[in-house]
């Protein structure tokens, strides 16, 4: 049985949602990381030191 249209396009805009959960996810970490490559960046020239296990332990 041949399901209505409704509910073929139901499924795949639940696809499509699904994948733009995904790609705004990704979005956010990486504009995360740029923010905190940022602010390193601002702190180094301000003399701040910064340890390399500190940065290590840093996660977008």
């Amino acid at each position: 049985m041949t399901p209505w249209p409704a509910q073929r396009r139901s499924r795949h805009r639940g696809t499509d949602l699904r994948e733009l959960r995904q790609y705004f996810s990704q979005q956010v970490i990486f504009r995360n990381a740029l923010d905190i490559a940022e602010i390193v960046r601002q702190l180094l020239e301000e003399g701040w030191g910064i340890d390399p296990e500190d940065l290590a332990r840093i996660s977008p």
